[in-house]
């Protein structure tokens, strides 16, 4: 799967123009905040899932009358699951009368300690360390999975999904007012663009009315609570729809990062959004001040006042001062799920011609006959120049550079002391850590003096960013 990340980008670009020319842009108002600004996001997922395979996603939203029926019984499985889940915790609250915080995370088991997003792990460690109150809410895909995650959890939660769904049965009653499509005009596309955005548009605009009823839902549970505060992911895909009735009762809202920002992060993104009212918490906790500014430079819809630096998660590490040679003799690089693959393959074989080892590191979740096969390559051609791995550990010492396309691993490999580079390839995703000055572009001309020489002028700004790590767990303690 080629998933054509400007493309879509240039497709959302599209679309948001054509509403706001059409008129169609009034449509997407809820208390006179814009919610087409909340729906970007999941808006940029639909489009990119249409670049890398428009036939796919066709067949897909084409349902069978069983796969329906099946998705409608998992719903109000879901549906019972999260009533008795807000039963549960609202009979604890009447009897404790011990107010409660409010955590929104993805429906995973990743961390085994408790059950949940492992890339929030530190909320649920202070929640559970101090005593306190959860009311839960997560988003999930409906299927026999989700039950199977409950049941291990063991946990009241409330699915959004299920308050969507119960939304959507006063929604799917009345009669559906589109914007006509002679008047939604997208000059300049191809007439297979120009229908799926109109069919996206009928999308988020029943969207939008499913969101406004939802909020009665939401109103109603938050009433029955004192909620001290709200923590969260920084899901822009649907954190939104949490937040108007909490901030109606001035609960403070704060989303934690998980992972890099980019320009195609368009969920953070004011975008043509900054004249506008929208939906957004009021603080996003950041890792470190790179990712502080680097929103800033995006223009991010926080204030440079709402962007938090906290820390990240413990388990990194802190910069390694190690000497840089005159030479790079090994590279690093990782199984990236969305990167151009072929032209991947085609510098690790410009790294075994030069002579240099090359680690590919693969997913644990994948099967390796798998992940090769991604990349191109067939049975036997992996020789001992490529060695494939799962875990690094055993050979950080060994690495001169890290390469890859855009993936969050790299960011976590700029501890190491080496250079960290983006590859040149069709896919900018990752161009934001060169722009930022913690990585170097590495094209197919480049050599390895001028590699190290471009490391040397910016290792001060990584030095100074992972030489002093702050903690994530240590700032919630402070400010919760």
């Amino acid at each position: 799967m080629n998933i054509d990340y400007k493309k879509t980008l240039e497709l959302l670009n599209a679309f948001n123009q054509a509403l706001r020319t059409s008129g169609a842009e009034r449509d997407f108002y809820y208390e006179g905040k814009n919610l087409l600004a909340s729906f970007q996001m999941s808006i940029f997922s639909d489009i990119k899932m249409y670049t890398a395979d428009p036939l796919k996603l066709i067949n897909e939203n084409n349902q069978s009358l069983g796969q329906k029926i099946k998705a409608h019984l998992m719903q109000s499985v879901l549906s019972a699951l999260s009533f008795f889940s807000f039963c549960v915790v609202y009979l604890r609250y009447v009897w404790t009368r011990k107010p409660v915080v409010a955590v929104y995370s993805i429906d995973t088991t990743s961390d085994k300690i408790h059950n949940r997003d492992g890339r929030v792990s530190y909320l649920y460690d202070y929640v559970r360390q101090n005593g306190e109150s959860l009311l839960e809410f997560m988003h999930t895909v409906p299927s026999l999975h989700s039950l199977r995650k409950f049941l291990i959890r063991k946990s009241p939660t409330i699915y959004l999904e299920s308050i969507n769904f119960l939304a959507s049965g006063f929604v799917s009653s009345r009669k559906k007012k589109y914007i006509d499509r002679s008047l939604l005009n997208f000059p300049g596309l191809e007439q297979r663009d120009a229908d799926f955005l109109y069919t996206l548009y009928k999308k988020y605009k029943r969207r939008k009315e499913v969101f406004v009823i939802s909020q009665n839902i939401y109103g109603f549970i938050y009433r029955r609570f004192t909620i001290q505060r709200f923590w969260s992911i920084d899901d822009t895909r649907h954190v939104f729809e949490l937040l108007p009735e909490l901030q109606k009762q001035r609960v403070k809202t704060y989303v934690f990062q998980h992972g890099h920002y980019t320009k195609y992060h368009t969920g953070f993104l004011t975008d043509m959004f900054d004249k506008v009212e929208i939906i957004k918490p009021q603080f996003i906790v950041v890792w470190n001040e790179y990712f502080k500014k680097e929103l800033l430079r995006l223009s991010s819809y926080f204030s440079e006042e709402q962007i938090l630096v906290g820390g990240e998660k413990r388990g990194v590490r802190a910069y390694v001062q190690k000497e840089i040679g005159d030479s790079i003799g090994s590279v690093l690089i990782p199984y990236e799920t969305d990167a151009p693959k072929a032209e991947v393959k085609a510098y690790i074989e410009k790294f075994i011609q030069e002579g240099k080892t090359v680690y590919f590191k693969l997913r644990k979740d994948i099967t390796k006959e798998v992940q090769l096969q991604q990349y191109g390559f067939v049975t036997g051609e992996i020789n001992e120049k490529c060695i494939v791995i799962f875990d690094e550990k055993d050979i950080l010492n060994k690495i001169d550079m890290v390469a890859g396309v855009y993936s969050t691993y790299l960011y976590d490999m700029l501890y190491l002391g080496v250079p960290v580079a983006v590859l040149d390839t069709s896919m900018d995703y990752g161009m934001g850590m060169v722009e930022g000055g913690l990585a170097i572009l590495y094209s197919q001309t480049s050599t390895d003096g001028e590699i190290i020489n471009q490391y040397k002028s910016i290792r001060g700004n990584i030095q100074h960013l992972y030489g002093n790590i702050l903690y994530i767990d240590t700032y919630i303690k402070n400010f919760a």
